[in-house]
């Protein structure tokens, strides 16, 4: 009995592959939602799971909890278990789910943008437990989550082939160097001034909370829905 519904399963799930690959031979430039729902869905968690843990910092600060010998071993486990769940939810849906072969090639080629934010968030506890200080430095130097931000709207400019993503691009890269020039403008300062400190800090803070990212997904998707509607 268990193998005739495994069985069953086995070809529902041939016949929405079929269906899903059919749709892009009759339109290769049709997009359904599943990138949408994808993108959706893992951006919210990551979001969700950045300002739980911003709070949590913020309420332990607030109630002189960072001394305590729990609090810091606590935080990064959870780091540590969280970030790499939600990664292994963006994999699981790509090579589980009903896509079609080019949604799920772009998927795997994209899935270096959620690997890269990911290992951002988990790099520093990490390196409490291995030795990954110029893995560390690296992403302290060059800050990854920029550059993953970078890669993604470089690749949904080659999918989707619209020159108007170029000027998303451009945003990109000015977002990071201005992050580039205020960060080597404070540390590089014996007395920054109040200025580049309040820049820095607000830098930090949009980053802590993943604003920045969260900012450019809203983009992403706002983009992809205004796609999907044209299309119908």
């Amino acid at each position: 009995m268990t193998k005739k519904v495994d069985s069953r399963k086995e070809i529902l799930n041939l016949i929405d592959q079929t269906i899903a690959d059919t749709n892009y031979i009759k339109d290769d430039n049709a997009i359904s939602n599943n990138i949408y729902k994808l993108l959706s869905n893992w951006i919210m968690l990551y979001f969700v799971i950045s300002i739980l843990l911003f709070i949590s910092f913020k309420t332990a600060t607030v109630n002189n909890q960072l001394d305590s010998h729990w609090y810091f071993p606590v935080q990064r486990i959870i780091t540590m278990i969280t970030y790499p769940l939600i990664l292994i939810y963006y994999f699981y849906c790509v090579y589980k789910k009903a896509y079609s072969l080019k949604e799920r090639d772009f998927l795997k080629l994209y899935s270096i943008v959620p690997s890269l934010m990911v290992f951002t968030k988990i790099i520093n506890p990490l390196s409490y437990y291995l030795d990954t200080t110029l893995l560390l430095n690296l992403c302290h130097t060059i800050s990854l989550d920029f550059i993953a931000l970078i890669i993604s709207s470089v690749l949904l400019k080659f999918y989707f082939k619209d020159s108007k993503l170029s000027l998303f691009i451009i945003y990109n890269v000015f977002v990071y160097l201005i992050y580039i020039l205020v960060f080597s403008i404070f540390i590089s300062s014996d007395n920054p001034s109040l200025f580049i400190i309040q820049c820095n800090n607000l830098m930090q803070y949009a980053q802590d909370t993943s604003l920045i990212v969260f900012t450019h997904f809203i983009i992403v998707l706002l983009y992809i829905k205004k796609v999907e509607n044209n299309r119908l």
